[in-house]
């Protein structure tokens, strides 16, 4: 159990030098046994402070993953809007058939605000290209000098 071992002193040895090397013994065994309550005791501290550490590291890990998240889903409702304000169908972007088929003709409503501004636009079911209305002016104008 010790580090160092000293032989057995002889009975012809003075002694001051028995005395000497007990003390010398009594000091080295002391001293190992300070080193390995630091060592026991220091391994606690440090597995204490290393579980703290790793808790901490946990925690900044989870919040980082959190705010990853969310800053995705952020991203994800903006490209949703801004993809649905580029393809509406009355939107510059919108796809050709679906803008065709959905838009067709508008007109304004009746209805105003407070400034009097005419502010929404409403689907035209009667309404015509302009082909069609210069056609049919130059028909009824033709009607007419006629």
């Amino acid at each position: 159990a010790f580090p160092l071992r000293v032989r057995c002193v002889s009975v012809r040895a003075p002694q001051a030098w028995h005395e000497l090397l007990l003390r010398v013994r009594a000091s080295l065994h002391a001293q190992w046994r300070r080193q390995e309550m630091e060592v026991k005791h220091g391994t606690g501290r440090w597995e204490a402070q290393l579980v703290e550490l790793h808790e901490e590291e946990i925690s900044r890990r989870s919040e980082l993953e959190r705010a990853r998240s969310q800053q995705e889903r952020h991203e994800a409702r903006l490209w949703a809007k801004l993809q649905r304000r580029l393809t509406h169908p009355r939107a510059p972007w919108a796809p050709l058939d679906q803008q065709a088929e959905a838009v067709g003709f508008l007109k304004l409503d009746k209805w105003e605000n407070p400034l009097r501004q005419r502010c929404r636009l409403k689907p035209n079911k009667n309404g015509t290209t302009h082909r069609e209305a210069t056609r049919q002016r130059s028909v009824l104008s033709d009607e007419a000098a006629a």
